[in-house]
């Protein structure tokens, strides 16, 4: 796997695909969503930097200010009840900017900033460095210069501490691609200024270069972060809805096939359908109810154990029953001793599935598509 790519892997986890979703919403939802994910984005790659320099000892002056707390000291759930205090990524710049123009200052224009920076200080050494983060976007933007030819990804360093500049893992990517002759002038002019310009994996490197130490580093991290994106996934449903159409469009598949067959009389093959299709609706009430995908191991009846409280109360006990019964008939039809049902028994397990699906239906509206 390439550096850039598992670095992206390392920080955002699935995170970035969420970019690439057809969302059906109203244009205010849209929005706020929109405006959501480019704050979290920041916050991400801001929350793992300031992470890794936790473990170094390295204190972020910003949620100091901000908190009263070191972010040395966070616990596991520090980290995930500030991740949104971390939007503001921009820090140094969004205090200058607050002097100029006071609380307008805090508008969603900010997100466009393609740089922002950060103080840290080591809490033992009381050493202070510079971070300045590079935002997700053109690489073009990397190594384009200003006036007299200074670099303007540099024009937030400060000479009176090290500086170190984080490229986000995308555009890292991206620039190596697209401008790899551009970038490594850009790195070999920046060192002989003694700033070294990384990727999030070198940055890891750089401030946790003892190898068990660090894999304990990332593996912690990568436990926050999908916390994070499971509290995010839980507050906007539309995420879940949007990134499961292709699914509910197979489930609607497998029932209409069930049809077929039933009419033709395989009714074996009827009840296997219904039953997948009701299996893939549980994942994704699973992935609603936890904010996370289940285990690749998790079946029929491990899915519906986990949501069994959300069936009963969003649908009623009864319907929970009716899953057990579709479950029973689905493993008989389905492992080796197979019970070959009768034309009664399979119309009742299809007819019990269709009430769960429009029920399923109405907890997705607006956003769910035939």
């Amino acid at each position: 796997m390439s550096e850039e790519r598992r670095g992206e892997l390392l920080v955002y986890g699935d995170f970035s695909r969420l970019f690439n979703l057809q969302v059906h919403t109203t244009l205010e939802q849209g929005a706020g969503l929109w405006g959501k994910l480019k704050d979290l984005d920041r916050s991400l790659l801001t929350g793992f930097v300031s992470y890794v320099l936790s473990k170094a000892r390295f204190s972020q002056r910003a949620i100091l200010t901000l908190t009263g707390m070191e972010t040395t000291d966070f616990k596991d759930e520090d980290w995930i009840e500030n991740i949104e205090i971390l939007i503001f990524a921009w820090a140094e710049e969004l205090m200058e900017m607050r002097k100029i123009i006071g609380e307008l200052a805090d508008t969603p224009l900010l997100r466009e900033h393609l740089t922002w920076s950060h103080y840290y200080e080591n809490t033992e050494t009381k050493e202070t460095i510079k971070v300045i983060f590079v935002s997700r976007g053109s690489p073009d933007w990397v190594v384009a210069h200003g006036e007299n030819r200074r670099w303007l990804i540099a024009h937030s360093i400060d000479p009176s501490v090290p500086n170190y500049i984080v490229i986000h893992p995308v555009t890292y990517g991206l620039v190596k691609e697209k401008r790899p002759k551009d970038f490594q002038e850009l790195r070999s002019l920046l060192a002989e200024e003694n700033v070294p310009l990384l990727s999030t994996d070198e940055f890891a490197h750089r401030f946790i270069p003892q190898s068990q130490k660090k894999y304990v580093t990332l593996e912690n991290w990568i436990s926050i972060r999908d916390r994070v994106l499971e509290k995010l996934h839980k507050n906007w449903r539309i995420l879940i809805s949007a990134s499961k159409m292709e699914q509910l469009a197979e489930v609607s598949k497998l029932f209409r096939d069930a049809h077929a067959e039933y009419e033709q009389q395989h009714f074996a093959h009827a009840i296997m359908d219904v039953g997948r299709g009701c299996e893939a609706l549980l994942g994704i009430l699973y992935y609603m109810e936890k904010g996370k995908e289940p285990e690749p191991n998790m079946g029929f009846n491990d899915l519906l154990d986990s949501v069994k409280d959300m069936i009963e109360g969003e649908f009623g006990k009864n319907v929970f029953d009716d899953l057990a019964f579709i479950r029973d008939w689905r493993n008989k039809v389905a492992h080796p001793n197979i019970v070959l049902p009768t034309a009664t028994v399979t119309l009742q397990v299809m007819r019990r599935s269709e009430i769960f699906y429009e029920l399923f239906k109405g907890v997705f509206k607006p956003f769910f598509l035939e």
